[in-house]
């Protein structure tokens, strides 16, 4: 059972016992079946359970305001004088009858009880109150007066030793207490002034009513019937714990009125500044920051309009939010500001009038008129004035120095909300382009393969890296039937996302073109004309196109501006550069193309090898400015020849990185290594 549980079972506990120990004194007034004895420890039993009963009660306000915690003792104080009085009134004027004497006992159990809930109620409320950012030294001072009134009236009751002597000591001790702890008042400077206006009323009924009650207490005790019963120090101090707190509550609230006003302006900075540094936390986009900017400033220097205004370029002024204005009315401040001040948009310094009306000429208009003084702050990011907030107000001279440094203040907040929530939109924008370049990436892999297959006549190896996350070259072999491929290997002007968007298009319109029958001059030509229609006017594609056939072991081939070629033959230990005039696909867009391409064969023995390549590895560069060039490859394929395609692959990768330094490649890299059987 939780703790909360706990003490909402010991409350009921102590309800329903109070209101059994009061069944059985009005019964035992009655029936007079046991002692006096056992009615004096009955009202004890009686007023020990109504005590914690309203402690544990009042305890579980937890969340209870100040202002409705007052207003619930206020209620409660009255609904007990009433019933006070009412038992006071019957007792003066009780006709003699044969039950008088069991309605005597009734009406004194109704008066025990009245003054019970009102002192306890009372007492744990302002408990409560008096707790409020309570340090140890008070929370032990409260636990000591506390304690000793129990002990105090549990041995006077008991009568365990000299009843005079507990009560004194119990007085004096618990009074010393008291006149500590009334003074602690920390819960009323929380108070707005509506609320110290109705706790100021409240408190004095109340300090009112424990003067009532005590005073018709103090007359009860003295009638014989009575007497003995109200005595007791725990209702002395318990009413005269409420009547000093309220009333040095009372006396408090008076002394701060005068300053509410400034205390709740305070609040409200701070109020301000904290929802202006949650704005960015709850996800609001940059106007709802200048809302909550502009409201902010309004409600922390008492502003009675105001508007925010924006530079996005030099030229430009946009009024993003106002309060209070038309937007004639700004432009009436506007004009009556900048003819004054020559107020210079872009300049960081504050600028304020104590009174516009001073500044108007004959001929403005009367819109304006009714704003006094006038408050310019800039909004400065990254060192550049980006935007201002204005605000106005109808009282001549509204604008201090220390209202201006709260606006500043504020200005400085929202700008750092602003910049982190730029910043917050770069990043999930740059994440968005991760996202979407990974993707453009797994599709890039899947057109450009790791993997080629296995073909007959001959072994190949592949490689390709591109400078940023996708790029532009390109390579595929494809079967034309059993004993032909066509190889084709390009480069797409550009890089980035662009260059592979029409890598993209390049590769499905040539892969629409391998049929039966086609030439490489043909491949090149369709090519040409299909990519005039879709590339962009700046680009344009370099292509190489080789028809291997395995039965004559013959190469035909067509070069569109793309880096020529190169063969190694085994039987000279040679390397041929496979060059033919050629010109790019898209660079030409009309039906003169085929003029400027044409068609070479060769054949080839076993042991050959055809290196094709993009231009991204023959200008690698190293530290001192040079390029890798073509005669380096010639060199590598004549030093490497014997090795397989594999191997081949791998040392030539090591060489561009040896020769690179092992720097990121400046532009996309790729090359396929063929070596025929």
């Amino acid at each position: 059972m939780s703790f909360s549980k706990s003490k909402i079972l010991l409350k009921n506990i102590f309800l329903f016992i109070s209101i059994l120990t009061f069944t059985f004194i009005n019964f035992q007034s009655y029936f007079h079946f046991l002692g006096n004895q056992t009615t004096i420890y009955a009202y004890f039993l009686l007023s020990i359970t109504i005590f914690y009963y309203f402690k544990f009660e009042i305890s579980n306000l937890k969340k209870t305001a100040f202002s409705e915690l007052i207003w619930r003792t206020f209620i409660t104080s009255v609904v007990c004088f009433l019933a006070f009085t009412f038992c006071v009134s019957l007792l003066k004027s009780l006709p003699e009858s044969k039950h008088k004497i069991f309605i005597l006992g009734f009406i004194k159990t109704l008066l025990i009880v009245s003054i019970c809930i009102f002192s306890s109620n009372g007492f744990f409320a302002f408990k409560k109150l008096l707790l409020y950012q309570k340090s140890k030294f008070i929370h032990f001072s409260w636990l000591i007066f506390e304690y000793s009134l129990i002990i105090g009236f549990i041995v006077s009751e008991l009568t365990i030793f000299n009843y005079e002597k507990i009560y004194f000591f119990t007085m004096a001790f618990s009074a010393f207490m008291l006149f500590y702890l009334i003074f602690h008042q920390k819960w009323v400077a929380y108070l707005n002034f509506k609320s110290k206006i109705e706790a100021l009323f409240f408190t004095f009924l109340i300090s009112l009513v424990s003067i009532l009650i005590a005073f018709y207490s103090w007359k009860l005790s003295i009638e014989p019937y009575v007497f003995g019963i109200l005595y007791k120090p725990f209702i002395v101090i318990t009413l005269l714990f409420v009547f000093s707190y309220s009333l040095v509550a009372f006396l408090v609230l008076v002394f701060n009125l005068p300053t509410s006003s400034v205390f709740e302006q305070k609040f409200e900075e701070i109020v301000s500044m904290h929802r202006l540094s949650d704005s960015l936390q709850k996800g609001k986009s940059e106007e709802q920051v200048y809302e909550v900017l502009l409201n902010s400033s309004i409600s922390a220097v008492l502003a009675d309009a105001g508007w925010i205004e924006i530079y996005p370029n030099e030229k430009e002024e946009k009024i993003v939010t106002r309060q209070q204005l038309y937007f004639g009315q700004v432009e009436e401040i506007k004009q009556i500001t900048s003819n004054s001040l020559k107020l210079n948009l872009k300049s960081k310094e504050v600028f304020w009038i104590k009174s516009l009306k001073n500044e108007i000429k004959s001929s403005y208009s009367v819109i304006a008129i009714r704003y006094e003084s006038f408050l310019s702050v800039p909004l400065i990011r990254a060192d550049l004035v980006w935007g201002r907030i204005i605000l106005v107000r109808e009282t001549r001279d509204g604008f201090d120095k220390e209202l201006i440094d709260i606006v500043i203040n504020f200005c400085n907040q929202a700008c750092i909300s602003i910049d982190n929530f730029k910043l917050i939109q770069e990043a999930v924008t740059l994440e968005r382009f991760k996202e979407e370049m990974q993707i453009a990436k797994d599709v890039q892999k899947r057109l450009i393969k790791e993997d080629l297959g296995i073909f007959k006549g001959y072994s190949l190896s592949n490689y390709s890296v591109s400078a940023d996350l996708v790029g532009g070259d390109f390579y595929d072999i494809c079967k034309i039937n059993e004993t032909q491929s066509i190889v084709l290997i390009g480069d797409v002007s550009g890089k980035g996302t662009s260059a592979a968007f029409n890598m993209a298009v390049t590769m499905g319109a040539l892969h629409a073109m391998v049929v039966p029958g086609v030439s490489t001059a043909l491949i090149a030509e369709r090519a040409n004309m299909a990519l005039s229609a879709s590339l962009e006017k700046a680009s344009f594609v370099t292509l190489s196109v080789f028809i291997i056939d395995i039965i004559t072991k013959n190469i035909s081939f067509t070069r569109a501006g793309h880096c020529p070629g190169l063969l190694f033959r085994k039987c000279t230990n040679q390397v041929e550069v496979l060059n033919s005039k050629g010109m790019g696909l898209g660079i030409i867009r009309n039906n003169k193309f085929n003029q400027h391409i044409d068609t070479q064969n060769f054949n080839y023995e076993p042991g050959d090898i055809l290196l094709l390549y993009t231009d991204g590895v023959i200008e690698i560069q190293n530290e001192k400015g040079e390029w890798f060039e073509t005669n380096k490859l010639i060199e590598f394929l004549n030093t490497y020849a014997t090795l397989d395609v594999i191997k081949m692959k791998e040392r030539l990768k090591k060489e561009l990185e040896y020769f690179s330094g092992n720097k990121e490649p400046k532009d996309d890299l790729s090359f396929l290594i063929l070596k025929f059987n």
